[in-house]
C-alpha cells in the first residue's frame, strides 16, 4: 500500500489545480463554434437517456448521474456503478459534488449519499437538488420533500450535518460566494444570503410593480460576483449578475417565457455558461452572447448541469446524452463564424493587427475578434478576392476578379496599364525596400506610387507565379519551373537559377541568409547558388506543402496535407550547418482542428505584428498562436480497473490470490484524459513475466495466457494526447497459485522420485548389460575351451603317443651311438613342446577378471620368462589409480604385455628390462623397455604370433602401439583410451563392477 501513496498525493491535487486550468483554458475565449466538440447521444446507444448531474473525483474519473443511475465514466467506457455493501443508493439522481478526498456526494430523489469505492452510506432524506461545496470544503445542500420536518438547507461543517431553521423549507438551489456566504433559491423564486446574523432576503432593486422575476438557479463567480437565472411570466429569461453591490441583466435570445435557467456556471474568464429548460446552451462573455443548440449538434436542448474538468474540458448534461467542449490548438473562421463564405483563399494581417481575408464574394475582416465585411454588391467592386497587400502607407492592394485594386479611406480604386486595360487576374503581390509594389497580373507590373504601372515581360519571368520581398531591394519571382529570379527596379532580370527540384513554388520568402522555397514535400534552402534540400529522409513529415511561414522565434510552420508542421529555428541552424541531419518536427494534426488546404492565391499564411499565425486554407482561415498552442501538460492519471482470471472478476488487491490453473488472465487499465480519449496511449509491464514494456497503443486491457505460479507486479503508465507521460502509472500485485502437482514440496518429491526411477534404469542397464557382457564372455570361454579340449585330445594326445613310441624305439637304439644321442634329444625337445602345449591349453581356459588378476598373471609370467630363458631383472612400476574396465581390457593388456616381455626375454639380449602400467583419466599406458639390442627384427615364435599380433590385439580395442629404439635399447608404447566418467559415476561402476565380480567368483 505504500507504493501507491505518491500516487494518491498526485491524484489529490488535481481537483486542486482545476481551477487554474479552466482559467488557462478559456482566458482567450474562444467562440462556441471553434471548440472541439464531442458529443455521446442516448438514442446512438452511447448513453442512458436523462442525464442529470455531473462531478469529478480527483482520481479523475467523470461521474454521471442519470434517471436510472450512477455512471463511471474514463473518455471511452461507461460503467455503471454497482454498490457491494452500505447503504442501498437511489438510481434517481439529482446532483453530485465531489470532495477533495476523492469521495463522491450523490443527491438523489429520495436523501443524501456519500459513495466510496464500491460503498454507499446515506446522511439525509428529501429529493437533493443542489450541492455546493465552499473553499474550505464544507458542503452546503437544497432539498425539498424531506421526512426529518428540517430546513431545505442543510450545512456540513467538519463532517457535522445541520439544517438551520431559519432557511426556507424548500430549497432549490445554493451557491457558496468568495466571502464564504450561501446564497440559496427557493423553489418559489426567492433569493435569501446566510449570515451569521440570520437569514436575509435579496431584494430585487430594479423589481416594480409590472415586473415580479423569481430565480431558478445560482451560481458564483471567481470575482465573488453570484449570477442568478432569472424568469418571469411573459418575458424572456435573463441571466443576472451582482457584483460589488452593481446588478447586470443579459436577456437570452432566441427564447421565450416557457424558457427556464435551470444550470450555470462561470468559468475564470468570468463567462457564465448557461443551460436552459429547451433552448440549450448559451455562453456570455461581457455582452457577447453565444447560442448553441440542438441544431448546432448538441445531444439536447434541454441541459441540466455543467461542469469544468480539470483539463479546462467543459462537460454539458443534457435530456438526451452527454457533451463537452475543449479548446483546439487551430482555431477556424469560417462562414458559421460570420464570414462571407467559405472560400478564404489569401489572408493579410496589418500593422494594428487588422486580419483581411480574401473570399468568395467579400473581403472580410476581423478585428478584436469580431467579423465584419464588405460584400459583392454591398460595397465590394467584385466578387473574386484574390491576393491581398497593406503597404507602408496603409493602403490594401488587392486582386479583384480579373484586375489590381487599392482600397483606402473607405474607397476602391482600380489600377490599370497603359492601355487603360485591367491587369488581368492577380496571383501574387509584394512591396519593394522603396515603397513601390510589384504585382503579377498578365505579365509582371512594377507600380510606383500614382504613376502608370511598368510592364515586364518576356524570358524567364513570363511564366512568374510568385512574388517575394528581397532584402537588398528588388523582388523574388519563382517560376513554374522551379527557377528563382531576382528583379530589380530599372535593371534586367537575373539568370534563372534552379534550386532544387523542378516543381512550381508555393512559397518563397528569406530567412537566415537563405532564399527558401517549398515545392511539393521537400523544403528548399538556396544560398550563392547552392541549394539545400530538406527531406522525409531528415525528417520532414507531412507530406505535401500548401504553405511556409516563420513565427516571431523564426519557427518554420508548415501548413501541409497532414496539418500544421513546426521545426524549430535551432534544428533549421543544426541543418544548414550538417545538411545530414536529422531534424525534428511537432505536427497540429485533424484532431488539433486543422483543416488544411491548397490556397488559389499568394499571401496564404502570414505572421502578425502580435505574434499569430495566419493561414487560408481556400476555405477557411485558421489561427495558430504559437506562443499560447493548447498542448495538455497534465499527465493523465492512470487507473487500474478490474484482473479477470477466466470467468470472474477480481478488484485490484497487493494480496489478490488467483486460483491454480488460471489460464486467461485479462488486467482492465484506463488514464482519465478527456481532451482527446482517443488519442491516450499505453504501455504496460509484468514484472516476473515480461522481459521489456509493452507498447499497447490506445489498447486499455493487457492479455495473458497460461502463467506460471508465482508472484507478479503489473505495472502501466500511459500519455495524453500531447504525448505527456505519467512514469508514476499505477500498479498492482497478485498470486498464481499452484495446482497440487505444482507446488514446491510435490515438486522435490518427484524429483527425488525421478533420481530413484534413473537409478533404478541405470542399475536394470547395467545389469543387462554386464548380463551380454558375462553370456558373450562364456561363449568365448565356451568356445577356448573347446579348443583346449580338442587339442589336448588330438593333438596333445597324438604327439604324446609318437614321442612314447620314439622312446620305445630309443631303447632299441645301441647307447652311445650318435643316432641314440639324436633321439635322445629329440624326446626332450617333444616333452618340452609337450609342456608349452600343456600351458597354452591352461591359458585358453583361464580368463582374466580384475587388475588384481593382471599383476598375478603378469608376475607368473615374468617367473616362467625366468624359468625358461635367464634370470633377468625386470622391474614392475603400477601407476596411478587402477580403475575397472572391461574383462576383455585387462586380459587383452596381459596378452600384449606377455608377447613384449617374452620377446625382450627371447630376442633383445638384454640386462635389465622394465614393465610400467599408468592409468591416466583417460586412458591406460603400457610401457615395455630393454637395454638390450632391437625387437624391431624379431622373429616371431612357435606359436605364430609376435609383434604383428600385438598391433591386431591393439587394434581390435582401438589401441595406439608403437615401438622405438635409439641403439642402447628398445622401447614399446601402448596407449588403450578409456571414457572419463564422473567420480559419481565411477564409484557406481565400482559398486557394480565388484557386485558382478562377487557373483562371479560365486559362480
Amino acid at each position: 500500500m505504500a507504493a501507491r501513496q505518491p500516487v494518491r498525493v498526485f491524484l489529490f491535487t488535481l481537483i486542486f489545480i482545476c481551477h487554474v486550468w479552466c482559467s488557462f483554458a478559456w482566458a482567450t475565449g474562444p467562440r462556441l463554434t471553434q471548440l472541439a466538440h464531442n458529443v455521446w447521444r442516448s438514442r446512438d446507444g452511447d448513453i442512458p437517456a436523462g442525464v442529470t448531474a455531473l462531478a469529478q473525483t480527483s482520481d479523475g474519473y467523470m461521474w454521471i448521474g442519470t434517471d436510472s443511475g450512477l455512471l463511471r465514466f474514463d473518455g471511452v467506457h461507461f460503467t455503471p456503478w454497482q454498490s457491494t455493501g452500505g447503504d442501498s443508493l437511489d438510481p434517481r439522481v439529482f446532483s453530485l459534488n465531489a470532495a477533495k478526498s476523492n469521495v463522491l456526494w450523490v443527491g438523489t430523489g429520495s436523501g443524501l449519499y456519500q459513495v466510496t469505492g464500491d460503498m454507499a452510506r446515506k446522511f439525509l432524506t428529501g429529493r437533493i437538488n443542489m450541492i455546493a461545496r465552499d473553499g474550505a470544503d464544507d458542503l452546503w445542500i437544497a432539498r425539498t420533500r424531506q421526512r426529518d420536518h428540517g430546513s431545505g438547507f442543510c450545512h456540513m461543517h467538519s463532517g457535522a450535518w445541520s439544517c438551520p431553521s431559519i432557511l426556507p423549507a424548500r430549497g432549490a438551489a445554493v451557491a457558496v460566494d468568495a466571502e464564504g456566504t450561501p446564497w440559496v433559491v427557493t423553489t418559489s423564486g426567492s433569493v435569501v444570503r446566510s449570515t451569521a446574523t440570520g437569514a436575509l432576503p435579496y431584494t430585487d432593486t430594479k423589481a416594480d410593480a409590472t415586473r415580479t422575476p423569481e430565480a431558478t438557479i445560482v451560481a458564483s463567480g471567481n470575482d465573488g460576483s453570484i449570477v442568478l437565472g432569472m424568469g418571469e411570466k411573459e418575458r424572456r429569461p435573463f441571466l443576472r449578475r451582482i457584483s460589488k453591490g452593481r446588478i447586470f441583466d443579459t436577456v437570452l435570445p432566441d427564447t421565450d417565457n416557457s424558457t427556464i435557467i435551470q444550470a450555470l456556471h462561470v468559468d475564470a474568464a468570468q463567462s457564465v455558461w448557461v443551460g436552459t429548460s429547451n433552448r440549450g446552451l448559451f455562453r456570455i462573455s461581457g455582452q457577447i452572447v453565444e447560442h448553441f443548440s440542438e441544431r448546432d449538434g448538441l445531444s439536447s436542448d434541454e441541459v441540466t448541469d455543467i461542469l469544468c474538468d480539470v483539463e479546462g474540458t467543459m462537460w454539458i448534461a443534457t435530456s438526451g446524452g452527454l457533451d463537452s467542449f475543449h479548446k483546439l490548438a487551430v482555431e477556424t473562421w469560417s462562414k458559421r463564424e460570420g464570414l462571407t463564405a467559405d472560400s478564404v483563399s489569401s489572408v493579410f494581417v496589418d500593422s494594428k493587427n487588422k486580419v483581411w481575408l480574401g473570399n468568395q464574394g467579400g473581403l472580410d475582416m476581423i478585428e478584436d475578434g469580431v467579423p465584419r465585411s464588405l460584400r459583392a454588391g454591398a460595397g465590394l467592386p467584385g466578387k473574386v478576392v484574390g491576393p491581398l497587400l497593406m503597404d507602408s502607407h496603409q493602403t490594401l492592394w488587392l486582386g479583384l476578379d480579373s484586375g489590381l485594386w487599392r482600397y483606402a479611406s473607405g474607397r476602391f480604386t482600380e489600377v490599370r496599364g497603359t492601355d487603360r486595360q485591367p491587369l488581368g487576374m492577380v496571383y501574387s503581390l509584394a512591396e519593394d525596400t522603396d515603397h513601390s509594389v510589384w504585382a503579377r497580373g498578365s505579365g509582371l507590373f512594377h507600380l510606383r506610387e500614382r504613376a502608370t504601372p511598368e510592364h515586364w515581360n518576356g524570358g524567364a519571368i513570363s511564366d512568374a507565379m510568385l512574388i517575394s520581398r528581397a532584402s537588398g531591394g528588388g523582388v523574388w519571382l519563382t517560376n513554374t519551373k522551379g527557377e528563382l529570379v531576382k528583379v530589380f527596379s530599372g535593371a534586367p532580370p537575373t539568370t534563372p537559377t534552379q534550386n532544387g527540384p523542378a516543381k512550381m513554388p508555393v512559397s518563397v520568402n528569406e530567412a537566415d541568409g537563405y532564399v527558401w522555397t517549398a515545392k511539393g514535400d521537400v523544403l528548399v534552402a538556396w544560398k550563392d547558388g547552392i541549394s539545400r534540400v530538406l527531406t522525409k529522409a531528415n525528417g520532414l513529415n507531412g507530406g505535401r506543402i500548401f504553405a511556409a511561414v516563420r513565427d516571431a522565434q523564426q519557427n518554420e510552420w508548415l501548413m501541409t496535407e497532414s496539418g500544421y508542421v513546426r521545426i524549430s529555428h535551432d534544428d533549421i541552424l543544426r541543418w544548414l550547418a550538417t545538411p545530414s541531419t536529422h531534424v525534428n518536427t511537432s505536427i497540429l494534426g485533424r484532431p488539433d482542428g486543422a483543416q488544411p488546404g491548397f490556397a488559389s492565391f499568394d499571401h496564404s499564411a502570414v505572421l502578425a505584428p502580435n505574434g499569430d499565425l495566419w493561414f487560408a486554407t481556400d476555405h477557411v482561415a485558421q489561427r495558430i498562436v504559437p506562443s499560447a498552442v493548447v498542448t495538455n501538460l497534465r499527465p493523465p492519471p492512470v487507473l487500474i480497473e478490474r484482473i479477470q482470471a477466466d470467468d470472474k472478476t477480481y478488484l485490484p488487491s497487493n494480496e489478490l490470490r488467483l486460483p491454480a490453473r488460471s489460464r486467461d488472465i485479462a488486467i482492465a487499465y484506463t488514464a482519465t484524459s478527456f481532451v482527446d480519449s482517443r488519442r491516450v496511449r499505453f504501455r504496460y509491464k509484468l514484472e516476473g513475466w515480461d522481459k521489456d514494456w509493452q507498447d499497447a497503443d490506445t489498447r486499455r486491457e493487457a492479455f495473458y495466457t497460461n502463467l506460471p505460479p508465482g508472484h507478479y507486479v503489473f505495472r502501466v503508465i500511459a500519455a495524453n494526447s500531447s504525448g505527456i507521460w505519467n512514469n508514476v502509472g499505477a500498479s498492482t500485485e497478485f498470486n498464481v497459485q499452484p495446482t497440487f502437482y505444482q507446488r514446491r514440496s510435490v515438486r522435490v518429491l518427484m524429483a527425488l522420485l525421478s533420481l530413484g526411477l534413473l537409478w533404478l534404469f541405470y542399475r536394470l542397464r547395467l545389469a543387462s548389460v554386464h548380463r551380454r557382457v558375462r553370456e558373450k564372455a562364456e561363449t568365448r570361454m565356451a568356445e577356448r575351451e573347446r579348443i583346449a579340449r580338442d587339442l589336448h585330445d588330438t593333438l596333445l594326445q597324438g604327439t604324446q603317443g609318437l614321442v612314447l613310441r620314439f622312446a620305445a624305439i630309443s631303447l632299441q637304439i645301441p647307447e652311445h651311438t650318435p643316432l641314440h644321442t639324436t633321439v635322445l634329444d629329440a624326446l626332450a625337445g617333444s616333452e618340452q613342446l609337450l609342456n608349452e602345449g600343456r600351458e597354452r591349453i591352461h591359458q585358453l581356459r583361464a580368463t582374466l577378471k580384475n587388475f588384481e588378476d593382471f599383476t598375478f598373471s603378469i608376475q607368473y609370467t615374468i617367473r616362467d620368462l625366468e624359468r625358461r630363458y635367464s634370470l633377468i631383472p625386470v622391474d614392475v612400476k603400477i601407476l596411478g589409480d587402477p580403475r575397472p574396465m572391461k574383462v576383455d581390457l585387462y586380459e587383452q593388456l596381459f596378452l600384449i604385455a606377455r608377447e613384449l616381455l617374452t620377446n625382450a626375454f627371447k630376442h633383445a639380449h638384454a640386462t635389465q628390462i622394465d614393465l610400467m602400467v599408468e592409468f591416466l583419466p583417460d586412458a591406460v599406458h603400457l610401457t615395455v623397455s630393454d637395454d638390450g639390442s632391437t625387437m624391431g627384427q624379431e622373429k616371431s615364435g612357435r606359436d605364430g604370433f609376435g609383434l604383428r599380433g600385438v598391433q591386431e590385439r591393439a587394434s581390435s580395442i582401438q589401441a595406439t602401439f608403437s615401438m622405438d629404439s635409439d641403439g642402447k635399447g628398445t622401447r614399446a608404447t601402448l596407449l588403450i583410451p578409456v571414457k572419463r566418467r564422473g567420480r559419481t559415476w565411477n564409484a557406481l561402476e565400482q559398486l557394480v563392477s565388484n557386485a558382478w565380480r562377487s557373483e562371479q567368483d560365486a559362480l
